[in-house]
């Protein structure tokens, strides 16, 4: 009888850490978005444009490395 209680403990288990990988999974999505669309529209506006834009697409690949890792 108790295997039957630990069997739907870890069927609850796996639905709540594959609902956290979702949310984790769209979160980076978002983050990537943004960044693009920072990096698309960045105007020349200051003398620190290279370093905003560089910092945006160092934002990019590392949201998109971890999605790939987290997607697998």
């Amino acid at each position: 009888m108790a295997l039957f209680k630990s069997r739907s403990l870890a069927g609850a288990g796996y639905v709540v850490l594959n609902v956290i990988r979702a949310m984790n999974i769209t979160a980076l999505l978002a983050v990537i978005a943004a960044s693009s669309i920072m990096l698309v529209k960045m105007f020349n506006t200051n003398s620190f444009f290279f370093f905003d834009a560089v910092e945006n697409l160092i934002r990019v690949v590392i949201s998109g490395k971890s999605h790939r890792e987290s997607s697998h």
